[in-house]
C-alpha cells in the first residue's frame, strides 16, 4: 500500500470492530466468508506496517447494522 500512495497521501478504509476469524453469511445472494479484527488489532497491524494513524471513528450507532464498522485513515 505505501507503493500506491502518493507523497504525503492517506487511505481511508472501513474495517470490522471485533475480532471474528470467520462468519459466513448470504451476501447478495452469495455464500461469503467475512473475518476481521478488533480496532486495537487493526491500529496494531497499521502501525506495524509502518503507516501512522490519523483519524479512528467507531461507528456505534444503534441504526448501525452489526457487525459495526470503523473507519480508519492513515499515511
Amino acid at each position: 500500500m505505501h507503493r500506491w500512495l502518493k507523497k504525503d497521501g492517506s487511505i481511508l478504509a472501513s474495517m470490522g470492530t471485533s475480532d471474528t476469524p470467520v462468519d459466513v453469511q448470504e451476501f447478495v445472494g452469495a455464500e461469503m466468508a467475512w473475518s476481521s479484527f478488533s480496532i486495537d488489532g487493526n491500529l496494531r497491524l497499521i502501525a506495524e506496517a509502518g503507516f501512522e494513524t490519523i483519524l479512528t471513528v467507531d461507528d456505534n450507532r444503534d441504526r448501525c447494522p452489526k457487525p459495526r464498522q470503523s473507519w480508519t485513515s492513515w499515511s
